[in-house]
Formats: structure tokens, sequence, C-alpha cells
């Protein structure tokens, strides 16, 4: 599970394995279903709930289809009134308090492993490619490697380094995407 504080807010984000979209037999229910694919082709599902004290707002089931994701510290973003998902091989965007969904980005062919803040946009760290987007949900570039992405990536100033897994390393330029 990640939380995250925001002002009044607390906003939760977990893991919901068993989940079966449109089902009344689900152990919880949430106020909102959002898919990204077809619900026999979901392999991840994660939950947000939006709370002010123990008061619960509003909450969400994000549903995303590819390779499957996990909930860990670069798995949200929350900033300028909008939470950021990292689902499947999406990312989401969702308005504060509400949940409401603003947009639902593929971002990768594979997985996306987490998203991290950038001036003006976002970065995806997925399996297959790094991608920037604009807060609006439109990549404004992507780029891949000669392996897949495992090995983390590290965001700064005006770079983004990845690693493969074969070790490899590459610097992309955080406004072109270009590999230094």
């Amino acid at each position: 599970m990640l939380n995250c504080n925001v002002g009044k807010w607390t906003i939760e984000l977990r893991n919901e394995p068993c989940h079966t979209f449109g089902s009344a037999d689900n152990a919880r229910t949430y106020d909102s279903e959002y898919l990204a694919v077809a619900a026999r082709d979901v392999t991840s599902r994660h939950v947000v709930t939006c709370r002010a004290g123990e008061t619960r707002l509003s909450s969400v089931i994000l549903g995303a289809g590819r390779g499957p994701s996990s909930v860990h510290a670069h798995s949200m973003v929350v900033q300028a009134g909008r939470c950021f998902v990292a689902v499947g091989s999406c990312i989401a965007s969702l308005a504060l308090p509400g949940l409401e969904l603003l947009w639902l980005a593929e971002v990768d062919d594979a997985t996306c492993f987490g998203v991290y803040e950038v001036r003006d946009g976002l970065i995806s760290h997925g399996e297959l490619e790094i991608a920037r987007l604009s807060l609006d949900g439109a990549v404004l570039w992507h780029s891949s490697g000669a392996d897949i992405f495992s090995e983390g990536i590290e965001v700064r100033a005006d770079v983004v380094r990845a690693t493969d897994f074969n070790g490899r390393t590459y610097e992309f330029a955080l406004d072109t995407g270009a590999c230094r």
C-alpha cells in the first residue's frame, strides 16, 4: 500500500488482485470502476481511495492489461490537483478529491513499472520504453533500448538515466528523449 498526504486529503493506493469487474460478488465495493481493456484481459487491479481524516470521500478501482504491475513507491504521483497512477501498461489521471477519470494512456507495450514527476509533466518507466507525458496525457516522446528496463531509472533535471537487463545505461534528454 502507498499513502500520500495532500493538504487535508490522504490518497491511498493498493493492489486488489481478486476484484472481478462488473460483479456484485466482490468482497469490497468502490464508487467507480475504470477499465483500460476488456474485463477478461485485466492483469492489474489497483484501488485509489481519497480520505479526509477518517472519512472516505471517494474510491475507484483501475484495471489494465498486458504485464501485471504492483504498488510501490513509484506507482503514484500527486500534483496539480490530480493523482497519476501506473497500472498495467497504462497511466491513469484522476481528479482530486472525487477521483473522476480525466484520461488513461497506454505508455508501454508491456508494463509501466512506475511514474515520476518532472517539470510540466511525467516520466513513465516502462518495461520496454521510457516516455515523457504532458499533464494532459499526451505522449511527448518515447525511447527504447536494446533490452528491457528492469534495473531502474533515475530522473534528473535534464536527463533520464535508465539501465536495461544487461546492465547497459542509457541517458535520454528530458526535453526530446534523444539518447545521449
